[in-house]
């Protein structure tokens, strides 16, 4: 569902949908520390067409599409917010 939310809406949305603080996204190492960043990659299998959403129909030329997103968590006078990696 998180993904899904980032996709759609601002990165600070999305995350005030999930549960606890912006620090809790973040797991911790086995010796307490945090990891700064987080990686997702999702794959899409897309049929031989697709229709958008006025009804037209397109072919479709690569039917597997790959997202990735990288999400960094930084600090800054108001605290530690989670940026999207270019």
């Amino acid at each position: 569902m998180f993904l899904g939310r980032i996709v759609d809406e601002p990165l600070l949305e999305a995350v005030r949908h999930t549960r606890g603080s912006v620090a809790e996204l973040f797991h911790c190492r086995a010796d307490g520390t945090r990891v700064e960043r987080m990686s997702f990659a999702v794959e899409v299998l897309l049929g031989r067409s697709v229709t958008d959403a006025f009804g037209d129909i397109a072919p479709v030329r690569h039917s597997r599409l790959r997202y990735e997103v990288t999400i960094e968590l930084r600090s800054n006078l108001r605290g530690e917010r989670p940026y999207i990696c270019p």
